[in-house]
C-alpha cells in the first residue's frame, strides 16, 4: 500500500481513526511479540518509554515502503512492577532512503533524529499516541510528554550496560566470553508449563546480588546456532537470609528448588529479570510466554 493513501481530504487524525482499528490488537504486548515485534533492550527517557521495533522495518527502503494499517515501532510504559503498558504506535525509515520527510495521514515525519530508538541510524519516524490513557494535545506528537519511567529504571539501564559483553553475537562471543568469566554452560534448554527459563550459563555454587555479574545468564539458541542472551537471575539461598531480599524495587518470589539438574542451586528466593528479550507478561515475570 502506497503512502497516504487513507482519505486524503480528511484531517490527519481523522484518518489515523480510520487505520487504528487495523493496530488495535499492539495494545496487548502477547500479540505485539507474537506479530514479531522485539525489545531494543532500552527504555527511552526522552519520552518515549520501552521502544519495540517491527523485525519487517529493515525491509522499510522508500517511502512506497510504508503502510499506514503496519507500525513498524511501538511504544510502551513500564509499570512499577515492570508491566508493559502500550501508549502508541510509529513507523520510521533511515534518512538516506528518502529525499525529504515523508508522510502519513497527511502529516509529515518528524525531522531526523540519530539513536532516538536504540540501533537505529538516523531516520524519519512519526509517532501516533493511539493507545494513550489520557488525552493528549497532540496525537502525533514526537514525545509523549507525561511518560515518567518507573524508579528501576536507571538501575536495570546500568545493569544492561555492564553486562554488554554477555550479549554479544557469535561473532563477537558473548557466550564464550560468559564462560571466560567463569560461567558454565549447562547445555540444557529449560522449559515449564509457564513458559521459557532458557539455557542458564551458571557461576558454579555462587549466588549473590552483584548487579554486574548475576550467579545465572538466560539464554537461547538461536536458528543460527548462536546463544542470544534473554536476561538474567538472581538468587540467595532461603536458609542464608530471614526474608526474601529486593532488587530494581522488586520482592524476590517465594522459595524454589534449583532450575534443572545441571546447576548446584538450593532452595532459593531468586528475580528473573528479562532484560533483552522482552516478556509479555512483564520485566520482572518468573517464566517467559513468548517461548513456549
Amino acid at each position: 500500500m502506497k503512502a497516504g493513501c487513507i482519505g486524503s481530504g480528511q484531517d490527519p487524525a481523522e484518518r489515523l481513526r480510520e487505520a487504528a482499528p487495523e493496530f488495535d490488537h499492539l495494545h496487548n504486548p502477547t500479540v505485539a511479540i507474537d506479530d514479531g515485534f522485539r525489545t531494543r533492550g532500552s527504555y527511552v527517557e526522552d519520552g518515549l518509554g520501552e521502544a519495540f521495533v517491527h523485525q519487517d522495518a529493515v525491509e522499510i527502503a522508500s517511502a512506497d515502503d510504508l503502510d499506514p494499517h503496519r507500525p513498524t515501532l511501538l511504544f510502551a510504559e513500564l509499570t512499577d512492577a515492570g508491566e508493559y503498558d502500550p501508549l502508541g504506535v510509529g513507523w520510521s525509515i533511515e534518512a538516506s532512503h528518502v529525499d525529504g520527510p515523508p508522510s502519513l495521514f497527511g502529516q509529515s515525519f518528524h525531522e531526523p533524529a540519530v539513536h532516538l530508538v536504540p540501533g537505529q541510524n538516523e531516520h524519519y519516524g512519526l509517532h501516533a499516541w493511539v493507545f494513550a490513557k489520557n488525552d493528549v494535545e497532540d496525537v502525533f506528537a514526537p514525545t509523549y510528554p507525561s511518560l515518567s519511567p518507573p524508579p528501576f529504571v536507571e538501575t536495570i539501564e546500568e545493569t544492561r550496560e555492564a553486562m554488554a559483553p554477555f550479549r554479544a553475537h557469535v561473532e563477537h562471543g558473548g557466550a564464550e566470553y560468559a564462560e571466560e568469566e567463569g560461567y558454565e554452560n549447562t547445555e540444557t534448554h529449560v522449559f515449564t508449563e509457564e513458559g521459557l527459563y532458557g539455557v542458564p550459563f551458571h557461576r558454579g555454587s555462587e549466588d549473590g546480588l552483584d548487579l554486574e555479574r548475576p550467579p545465572i545468564l538466560l539464554y537461547r539458541m538461536t536458528d543460527l546456532w548462536y546463544y542470544e542472551l534473554l536476561g538474567a537471575e538472581w538468587y540467595v539461598p532461603v536458609d542464608a537470609v530471614d526474608e526474601p531480599p529486593e532488587l530494581f524495587g522488586q520482592r524476590f518470589h517465594d522459595p524454589m528448588p534449583g532450575h534443572g539438574d545441571e546447576i548446584d542451586q538450593p532452595e532459593h528466593y531468586g528475580l528473573h529479570v528479562w532484560l533483552y528479550r522482552a516478556n509479555p507478561e512483564g520485566l520482572f515475570a518468573l517464566y517467559n510466554p513468548a517461548f513456549r
